[in-house]
């Protein structure tokens, strides 16, 4: 029953916001994330306390506070994008979108081997997938089960073309969507749990999922990171990297290798806009848990 009241609400606001412009979404969503940051201490605090003890170039720290403000006004912005999401579908590319580094992606899907999208929680990445579709390419995400309106979000996703996998998801699907030829998508900055790699992000020790490094090795897919950064209300800028090699052979030190490289990657790409990227989410675990011994 409350799953279903949630979706009902869920669909109510989606079709809200449509009919909204853009000009008054975007200082709603603004006032939505400063409400969120007077008054969800909880959420405030998690993420004053991730960048308060992350090295993240040299701000001090009023300015990583101010960070974190700005982060709130961002996210608030992203959740009315999120219920804005249905509208993509009869969107055109240039209405949201503007893409740089596109040749490095057209010659990895030209092999026609996959190409695996890295990328993290920064700017809309919601929207990424999508955008990916509307340039013409073939999508699967993995995406994580959420607590609430799972269903709904993936019959979302279905419907603006990709392919979902589920987190703790079939090798087999995504080796397939590979074989398929397509592309990909998955978060890397994500806790890995006791499986993952223990390398360090923004100097802290973080647990890294293995999973895209060891697909592209064993598929020979291309490993593109890919980011999707905030210019305004519903419009971003797509920011395709160059492919990162792998070895023919993956050794673990050579794993270990491009998994830094990649989280090195990541890291430059949220100083360039820190107020981007998910401070609320809990990526140290691993570093807190050892505090708390």
């Amino acid at each position: 029953m409350q799953e279903k009241l949630i979706a009902l609400i869920f669909n109510i606001l989606s079709v809200l916001v449509r009919l909204l412009p853009s000009f008054f979404l975007a200082p709603l969503g603004k006032l939505l994330g400063w409400s969120g940051h007077k008054f969800i201490a909880g959420e405030r605090e998690r993420a004053s306390q991730n960048i308060r003890r992350a090295e993240i170039a040299h701000f001090t720290e009023e300015e990583k506070e101010e960070i974190i403000e700005k982060s709130f006004l961002h996210f608030g912005q992203f959740l009315l994008e999120f219920l804005q999401m249905p509208a993509l579908k009869k969107s055109s590319f240039e209405e949201h979108f503007q893409l740089s580094g596109h040749n490095h992606l057209h010659t990895a899907y030209r092999r026609q081997q996959g190409v695996i999208i890295y990328t993290a929680h920064y700017g809309n990445w919601e929207w990424l997938g999508p955008a990916l579709v509307k340039l013409g390419y073939p999508v699967a995400a993995i995406a994580a089960e959420q607590q609430y309106l799972d269903d709904r979000i993936n019959e979302i996703r279905k419907d603006l073309g990709l392919e979902v996998i589920k987190t703790g998801f079939s090798l087999r699907r995504a080796y397939k969507a590979l074989e398929d030829g397509k592309l990909l998508l998955v978060l890397g900055d994500q806790h890995a749990g006791d499986s993952g790699l223990e390398l360090e992000f923004f100097g802290r020790p973080a647990s890294v999922y293995r999973g895209a490094v060891r697909l592209a090795s064993k598929t020979g897919a291309a490993l593109l990171p890919v980011f999707i950064g905030r210019q305004d209300y519903a419009s971003f800028s797509i920011n395709i990297k160059p492919e990162v090699k792998l070895p023919q052979e993956l050794t673990p030190g050579r794993e270990r290798e491009i998994l830094k490289k990649l989280l090195e990657i990541t890291e430059k790409e949220i100083i360039a806009n820190p107020e981007q990227w998910n401070w609320f989410y809990r990526r140290w675990k691993l570093a807190d848990r050892r505090l708390e011994e």
